[in-house]
């Protein structure tokens, strides 16, 4: 089961980094595309989910071609995505 950052990010303000943090510690996968999915599908611009994304990743120390190829990735995700592992919203 992959957890759901953007429930947490859009109900309850939890910055994505916080969450991210908390599920690496706690071996909890999170999932940027489905995070970024979920932006989509709540009405969010791309160019502010992919710059939350960003700013996330380079917090995270993570190297510039990583989180280039991320957000590249990230281009071909829509808003009826279906993401690997993740449960089926009812």
């Amino acid at each position: 089961m992959i957890f759901n950052a953007f429930r947490l990010y859009d109900t309850h303000g939890l910055p994505l980094s916080v969450t991210l943090w908390a599920a690496r510690e706690h071996g909890i996968p999170v999932s940027l595309p489905a995070f970024y999915r979920d932006a989509l599908r709540a009405g969010w611009k791309s160019s502010k989910t992919r710059s939350l994304v960003e700013e996330v990743l380079a917090d995270a120390g993570e190297p510039r071609a990583y989180i280039d190829a991320a957000l590249t990735y990230l281009d071909t995700v829509e808003s009826d995505t279906a993401v690997p592992g993740e449960e089926p919203h009812p």
